[in-house]
């Protein structure tokens, strides 16, 4: 008995329709009809009565329909169970934080396709990784770099507060301005370390390590904050965002792999990827 003529039947049955059937097999009307005849001859039964809408299964079609559909089950078990599986090469990424969903996404989705049978893990950047993606302050002595985005820092105002109607700010307009500390942040290092030489004190009202946070802390008025100049992030409603007219405040992100490492295949599709993207300037 012809395997493709059950195949075919199971598609006649299932559509009630031999133009039909042969529309999901892409296959044509003549060949179908042929398959069933062919079939019916064999086992010596009528498998379906026709009529001007389509056939109708016999008693012989229902009792032939589901013994052909368990042994298509199994054909297709068989087949899927001697095809080799693509080998899993897995694939360690530190990441920090507030590095940005959107263009994180894009080179994640962008990496995880160009390596067949990539087992992507993403971690902390201290953790074990095979790569990171980190700001110039994280980089080791034995670490190569390859930078991929420049973020400028703003200050994240709450609308109604006053310093917010400046046309520009300076350090000196900082003094005892309520804050929201987040860290790590390498820009509020930087400004910290500025404010001290400058004798000038912030008012900390919360200490916290997520942007998320900060941003809703800012937004419901409990004071200022550092933030990366990422586009989204500027989308946050009940915030200004200004930048500071007398200190640079800006972190250079890139790829940072190990100078000794053999460069394994997910690793050198890493950094062409990264070696094609522009340094953009945020």
């Amino acid at each position: 008995m012809d395997v493709r003529s059950l195949r075919y039947f199971m598609a006649v049955y299932q559509a009630k329709s031999i133009s039909a059937a042969a529309k999901v097999s892409f296959v044509a009307q003549p060949s179908i009809s042929s398959a069933i005849l062919q079939l019916e001859d064999q086992l010596e039964t009528q498998l379906f009565v026709r009529h001007p809408k389509g056939v109708s299964p016999t008693e012989a079609a229902d009792k032939l329909f589901p013994l052909a559909k368990q042994l298509s089950n199994d054909l297709n078990a068989i087949g899927h169970l001697f095809k080799s599986k693509p080998v899993k090469l897995p694939f360690r990424l530190g990441l920090i934080r507030s590095l940005g969903a959107n263009r994180m996404g894009q080179l994640l989705k962008e990496f995880v396709a160009s390596v067949e049978g990539m087992d992507l893990t993403l971690v902390q950047p201290d953790e074990q990784c095979d790569a990171r993606i980190i700001t110039t302050n994280y980089l080791q002595e034995n670490e190569l770099f390859l930078p991929l985005w420049q973020d400028n820092y703003l200050l994240a105002v709450p609308e109604a507060h006053s310093i917010g109607l400046k046309s520009q700010l300076h350090v000196a307009d900082l003094a005892g301005l309520p804050f929201i500390h987040r860290s790590p942040c390498e820009a509020l290092d930087s400004l910290m370390y500025v404010l001290d030489r400058e004798r000038i004190t912030l008012d900390i009202r919360a200490r916290i390590q997520t942007l998320e946070y900060t941003l809703a802390l800012t937004s419901a008025g409990v004071g200022c904050a550092l933030t990366p100049n990422i586009p989204r992030l500027l989308e946050h409603e009940g915030i200004r965002f200004l930048s500071l007219a007398d200190v640079d405040l800006s972190r250079t992100i890139g790829l940072a792999y190990s100078k000794n490492e053999v460069l394994s295949e997910p690793l050198n599709a890493l950094i062409e990827l990264c070696s094609t993207y522009p340094l953009n300037v945020s």
